[in-house]
């Protein structure tokens, strides 16, 4: 089934710094799990070991952030070793888009196939919206095809890529669903292809004797 997004709505979580890396946001020993179902409970766990042994709370701990689910970030997010788990572990925890300066391209990528935009403000309009969401419990709308971030009655443009927002408010995003949708067309291909159809009893004989 095809889901269009054409905005996110939730409270955002405020979290600082450039150059926050995939092994920062998702150790890589966590890696070995089988599938991401339990990756959430895990995002920035590291981080959020530190901070409560310094007498800190990490912003996914802090209970003015309870129940946010669109992330402010700053400049070089997602960047590192080129890990889907990433994205994956913030999705998993309830995050549905982040907003911030800039992303590293993989992370990028990787977040819009799985549903969660990444859409991209000014540096001073990340530092605003941090500071308006930083109270906590300040609902943040995200609208994808008017290409705007507001914070309470508060407005800002976003820049979001035009083939990007077009997967988002079409649907095509999900590319799993965007297959299943052509299966005609996929067997057909399928079954043209000589080396998928060499096994098959009545092309056997045929394709040997035409590779003999």
């Amino acid at each position: 089934m095809t889901t269009i997004i054409n905005e996110v709505k939730g409270k955002g979580i405020v979290i600082k710094g450039d150059n926050i890396d995939t092994d920062r946001i998702i150790p890589a020993r966590f890696l070995k799990e089988l599938t991401f179902e339990k990756l959430g409970e895990s995002a920035f766990v590291d981080e959020r070991t530190q901070f409560k042994e310094k007498g800190l709370i990490h912003p996914l701990d802090d209970p003015k952030f309870c129940n946010g689910s669109i992330l402010v970030v700053n400049t070089n997010f997602g960047c590192g070793s080129s890990r889907e788990a990433a994205p994956q572990a913030l999705f998993r925890y309830g995050i549905r888009a982040i907003i911030g300066v800039s992303f590293g391209d993989i992370f990028f990528s990787s977040s819009v196939a799985i549903g969660m935009p990444c859409v991209y403000v000014t540096e001073d309009e990340a530092k605003q919206i941090q500071f308006l969401s930083e109270s906590g419990g300040v609902e943040i709308t995200v609208n994808i095809q008017d290409s705007t971030v507001s914070v309470g009655n508060q407005s800002f443009k976003c820049v979001i890529n035009d083939g990007v927002k077009k997967q988002f408010i079409s649907g095509t995003w999900d590319a799993l669903v965007d297959l299943g949708q052509h299966s005609n067309e996929i067997q057909k291909v399928y079954h043209s292809l000589p080396y998928t159809s060499w096994g098959a009893p009545e092309n056997k004989t045929n394709q040997q004797q035409k590779y003999a």
